[in-house]
C-alpha cells in the first residue's frame, strides 16, 4: 500500500471512530441541491489562472456568451461538491446559482439544517476570497431545495446478510425484485453491495455497504482486516417530493424537525410493510408447500421443499419463505389430519436446523428477527432525538479508540428452538403473527445489541 493509501487509511480510521463515539447510528442529510437568484460580481479578465489551484482540490469549466462574457462557470471539487453559476443576460449582473452541497471526505456523517446554512454561507465567503468571486448571500427565504438526500448510517459487528438487508430494504419500499450491484473488491466479490429502487421520477432507495465502498474508493484496505461494517439507508427526494414529504421546499423554512417526521412516518410505514411482507411469505409457503405435498404425493415433501429453497436463493435472490419462524405460522390446510399440525410444524424446523452448514441456506439466519432490531433502532433513535429536542449534528466524543456498534447476529439452534417452542405451546386460534411481533416489538431490549468495541490505528 502507498504512503497516500496508509494516510487514507489512517484518516478513514480516525474518521469513523468520531462518528460512531456517541450512538452506533444516526441520521441525517447526506446531500443537498440548492438553487437561489443573486448578484454575482466576476472580474472581467477572470481566468482559469485567477483559481488558486490548491484551494480545496477544485476544478473549473467556464462557457462564454459571443460577447466574451461568462455565460456559465463550474466549481467543482470532492470536498464539497458543485456550484454553477449561470447568466443568461451577458450584461446583468444577475446569476443562477445552484449548489451541490456533500459532506466532505469519505462522506460517513451527515449533517442537519444548521450546518448546511453555515456551511452554504462559509462556501460563499471562501469563493470570494479564494476565487475572487462574489456572490451577494441570498436569505434562507430565496434558497430553493431542488433535491435533498436523508440518509440512516449504522454500524454493525460484521457483515448483515444480503437476505436481511434485503427485507430491511423492502420494508421501506415494497419492491420485490430491487436493483442490486457489486463493488469491485476481489475479498467481497460474491455479495451485492448495493440495493435500489425508485418510486416514480422524484424518489428513490438506496441500500450501501459504505465499508465495501471506501474500501473501492481507496481509503480502507481489505475487508479482513476490520471487525465492523458500515452501512448506510438513503432516500433521495427530488423536485415536488420534497415538498410533500417535508412540507416546504424553502431553506429557510426547513428545520430538523421536518425531517425527523418524515423519517419517523418512514418508519411507521417500514413496520407496516414489515408485518405485510411476513404475512405474504407465510401465505406464498403455505401454497408452496401444499404443491409439493401434491406433487410428490406426500412422501418427503418436506425435504424437497428445503432443497428448493437452496436452489431458488442463488438464482432469484429475493426469496418467498423469510426464515424459520414462518413454519410456525402456516396453516398446513392440505394436511388430512390437522392435529398433527405441531408435529409437522416441528418436523419442519428440526430438518430446516439440519441445512445450517449450507452456505446457501438463510432460514435459520432469522433475517426477520435482525431486521426487527434494525427497524426498532432506527424507530428509538428517532424518538430520542426527537423527545430531547437535539440536533441532527453527528455528536463527537473522545473515544479512546473505542465506538459504539450494533450486534446484529445469528442465533444458535438452541435460542431459536426457545423461542419456537414458547409461541407453539401457547398457541390459540386467536395468536397471529401481529400479535407476537407487536409484543417483541415492545419487549425488544437494544442494551443487548448495542457494544463497544476498538479501532486500531
Amino acid at each position: 500500500m502507498s504512503t497516500k493509501n496508509k494516510t487514507n487509511n489512517f484518516v478513514t480510521l480516525q474518521e469513523i471512530e468520531k462518528s460512531f463515539s456517541a450512538f452506533p447510528g444516526f441520521v441525517g442529510i447526506d446531500a443537498i441541491s440548492l438553487q437561489f437568484t443573486s448578484d454575482i460580481y466576476i472580474l472581467n479578465n477572470f481566468n482559469s489562472n485567477i483559481l488558486k489551484l490548491n484551494w480545496r482540490n477544485t476544478t473549473l469549466y467556464i462557457n462564454y456568451h459571443q460577447s466574451g462574457n461568462i455565460k456559465r462557470l463550474t466549481l467543482k471539487s470532492n470536498e464539497f461538491g458543485k456550484i454553477t453559476i449561470d447568466k443568461q443576460d451577458s450584461n446583468s449582473s444577475q446569476g443562477l446559482v445552484t449548489i451541490d452541497l456533500i459532506t466532505e471526505h469519505i462522506n460517513i456523517r451527515t449533517s442537519s439544517i444548521l450546518e448546511i446554512q453555515n456551511r452554504i454561507l462559509e462556501l460563499i465567503f471562501e469563493i470570494s476570497k479564494n476565487i475572487e468571486i462574489n456572490i451577494e448571500t441570498p436569505s434562507g427565504k430565496n434558497i430553493v431545495i431542488k433535491e435533498i438526500e436523508i440518509a440512516f448510517t449504522f454500524a454493525n459487528l460484521n457483515r448483515i446478510h444480503l437476505q436481511t438487508r434485503l427485507l430491511l430494504f423492502r420494508c421501506f419500499i415494497n419492491d420485490p425484485q430491487p436493483n442490486l450491484k457489486r463493488y469491485d473488491i476481489k475479498c467481497d466479490s460474491e455479495d451485492y453491495h448495493i440495493i435500489e429502487s425508485c418510486v416514480g421520477k422524484f424518489q428513490k432507495y438506496v441500500l450501501y455497504d459504505k465499508t465495501a465502498k471506501l474500501i473501492n474508493d481507496g481509503y480502507l484496505k481489505d475487508l479482513k482486516n476490520y471487525t465492523f461494517r458500515i452501512y448506510r439507508l438513503e432516500i433521495t427526494l427530488k423536485k415536488s417530493k420534497v415538498t410533500n414529504a417535508l412540507n416546504t421546499n424553502t431553506l429557510a423554512d426547513l428545520h430538523d424537525e421536518n425531517i425527523i417526521n418524515f423519517l419517523k412516518q418512514e418508519g411507521q410505514k417500514a413496520f407496516n410493510n414489515y408485518i405485510n411482507l411476513i404475512n405474504e411469505s407465510i401465505k406464498q409457503t403455505d401454497e408452496e408447500l401444499e404443491f409439493f405435498y401434491h406433487k410428490n404425493q406426500s412422501y418427503d415433501y418436506i425435504d424437497k421443499y428445503l432443497i428448493n429453497l437452496i436452489n431458488n436463493v442463488t438464482k432469484h435472490i429475493t426469496v418467498n419463505t423469510l426464515d424459520e419462524e414462518i413454519f410456525i405460522y402456516l396453516k398446513l390446510s392440505f394436511l388430512d389430519n390437522l392435529k398433527n399440525k405441531a408435529r409437522t410444524i416441528r418436523s419442519f424446523l428440526k430438518k430446516s436446523m439440519e441445512q445450517n452448514d449450507i452456505k446457501e441456506y438463510y432460514l435459520s439466519e432469522m433475517i426477520s428477527w435482525q431486521t426487527l432490531l434494525l427497524l426498532n433502532y432506527f424507530w428509538k433513535f428517532l424518538c430520542y432525538i426527537s423527545n430531547s429536542k437535539k440536533s441532527l449534528s453527528v455528536p463527537i466524543q473522545k473515544t479512546n479508540g473505542l465506538v459504539y456498534i450494533l450486534q446484529i447476529k445469528r442465533y444458535s439452534n438452541n435460542t431459536r428452538l426457545k423461542v419456537f417452542e414458547d409461541i407453539i405451546r401457547n398457541k390459540t386460534k386467536s395468536t397471529t403473527f401481529e400479535n407476537v411481533i407487536k409484543q417483541r416489538w415492545r419487549n425488544l431490549d437494544l442494551t443487548k445489541v448495542i457494544k463497544k468495541i476498538r479501532i486500531i490505528l
